[in-house]
C-alpha cells in the first residue's frame, strides 16, 4: 500500500466513523517522537492508520482501537518505529497489528516480518497485551526445555537455556543501525536481524530461565550486562553475549568471572575502585590494580525486569567441576572423577561436587556432564 492510498484510507476511515459513531479528531501540533496523532474514533473495533506523517497528539485517544496499520517499510527508520511503540503504549486493548492477531505470537515458531520488528524494540513493561503473548511465547520454549529433564535437573535446564539464546542470535553492538532491536526484553526472542547486544542476552536469559523455576538475576555493570542464577543450591555467573565473541563465562565463580584467560582483571566484570566501598561491594586486589565487584540483585517489576533496582550481594563461591579442590576446573578433574566412578579412588562430599544432574548419586551420566562443562569454558 503506498503513502497515497494510505492516506486516502484514513480519509475514509475517519468519513464513515464520523458518519456512523461517535469520533475523536486532533488537530493538535505537539509532537511526540515526531509524528502526531490524526485521530481516532471511540466505537469499538475500530481501525488506525498509521503511516509515516502520522501524528500523535498528548490527548490522543486509543482504548477503542483494537488493530493498527503500520508501514513495513518505515519499520527500520528508530523515530517511526519508537513512536509505533508510544502509540500501542495508549491501546490497551490492542489485539492486531496489520491484521495480524497478536495471539499468534505465542507459538515460538510464529514469524512475522512486521510484528517481530516491532516486538524487538519493546520491553516488558511496555504494553499488556503485547508482553502477555510473548509471556506465553517464552513459557512454551520453557515446557519444551522441562520436557527434557527431570524436574530437578537444575543443571540440565541452565545449559539449554544458554544453548536456546546462543543458537538463536548473534551478538550485535547496540551502536549500529537498528541497534535499538538488540537491547530488550524480546530482542532475542522474536527478531528478524538475529542479533542481540550483551543487554539483549541477558533479559532474554533472565527470563527464561526464571520461568524454567530458576532463581535468576540481571547483573549490571558500566557498559555490559550479564546474569546470575542459582544451579544445585549455588550461584554462578554467566555470560552468554561473551561466549558469541569467543569468552566462555558459563557458571562461572567470582574469582573466574573477574579475571580474563590471561589472569588479568576483566574490565567489563568490574568497576574501577572509588574512594567510597558501599555495604555491598568488596574491593579486590589484582597486581597493581584495586577494583569494587558489584553484584546486583534486580528489584522485580511484573514479575520480571525494572532498571530501578536494588542492590543485594550475591557471592559465587563455588568453582563448578572442581572435583579435585584445586580452585580451578580442567582436564584434572575430569579424570579424578572417571578414577572414582571406577572405585579406584575415594572423594569425600563428592555428591556436592560432582552431582551435576542432582540425582543424589555419581554415575557415568555426571562425568558425561562435567565433560560437557568443559566445551563451555575452553
Amino acid at each position: 500500500m503506498n503513502r497515497n492510498c494510505i492516506k486516502k484510507c484514513v480519509a475514509f476511515t475517519l468519513a464513515c466513523a464520523l458518519i456512523g459513531s461517535s469520533a475523536i479528531v486532533s488537530n493538535n501540533d505537539t509532537d511526540v517522537n515526531g509524528f502526531n496523532a490524526i485521530s481516532t474514533v471511540s466505537a469499538a473495533g475500530q481501525t488506525l492508520i498509521f503511516d509515516h506523517d502520522t501524528k500523535i497528539s498528548p490527548l490522543f485517544n486509543c482504548n477503542s482501537v483494537n488493530n493498527i496499520l503500520v508501514e513495513k517499510s518505515y519499520l527500520d527508520e528508530k523515530a517511526y518505529t519508537n513512536s509505533v511503540i508510544e502509540l500501542i503504549k495508549k491501546c490497551p486493548n490492542l489485539s492486531r497489528i496489520n491484521y495480524v492477531e497478536l495471539s499468534k505470537l505465542e507459538d515460538p515458531d510464529f514469524y512475522d516480518d512486521v510484528l517481530c520488528k516491532i516486538v524487538a524494540s519493546m520491553n516488558y513493561e511496555d504494553s499488556n497485551s503485547i508482553s502477555s503473548v510473548m509471556i506465553k511465547r517464552v513459557k512454551r520454549i520453557a515446557d519444551e526445555i522441562k520436557g527434557k529433564y527431570r524436574y530437578y535437573d537444575e543443571f540440565g535446564k541452565v545449559t539449554s537455556a544458554y544453548d536456546f539464546i546462543l543458537n538463536k542470535v548473534d551478538y550485535g553492538s547496540s551502536k549500529v543501525s537498528c541497534g535499538w532491536r538488540r537491547c530488550t526484553d524480546w530482542s532475542v526472542f522474536c527478531n528478524p536481524d538475529k542479533l542481540a547486544n550483551c543487554d539483549g542476552h541477558a533479559r532474554a536469559f533472565l527470563i527464561l530461565t526464571r520461568e524454567l523455576g530458576l532463581e535468576s538475576y540481571y547483573e549490571g555493570f558500566q557498559s555490559h550486562a550479564a546474569n546470575i542464577v542459582k544451579v544445585n543450591g549455588k550461584y554462578y555467573h554467566v555470560d552468554i553475549s561473551d561466549d558469541q565473541v569467543g569468552w566462555h563465562n558459563f557458571l562461572l565463580s567470582d574469582k573466574e568471572f573477574r579475571i580474563d584467560s590471561k589472569g588479568n582483571p576483566d574490565t567489563r566484570h568490574i568497576f574501577p575502585s572509588g574512594e567510597d566501598v558501599g555495604p555491598d561491594e568488596v574491593e579486590v586486589n589484582f597486581g597493581s590494580g584495586r577494583y569494587v565487584i558489584r553484584v546486583v540483585k534486580v528489584a522485580e517489576k511484573r514479575n520480571y525486569y525494572t532498571k530501578s533496582s536494588v542492590s543485594k550481594s550475591i557471592r559465587c563461591t563455588n568453582v563448578l567441576g572442581d572435583i579435585n579442590r584445586d580452585g580451578k576446573f580442567n582436564d584434572n578433574d575430569i579424570m579424578t572423577l572417571k578414577k572414582y566412578i571406577l572405585g579406584d579412588i575415594a572423594i569425600s562430599n563428592v555428591l556436592d561436587l560432582a552431582d551435576f544432574n542432582n540425582d543424589e548419586k555419581i554415575s557415568s551420566a555426571d562425568l558425561v556432564r562435567l565433560m560437557n562443562l568443559k566445551k563451555y569454558r575452553f
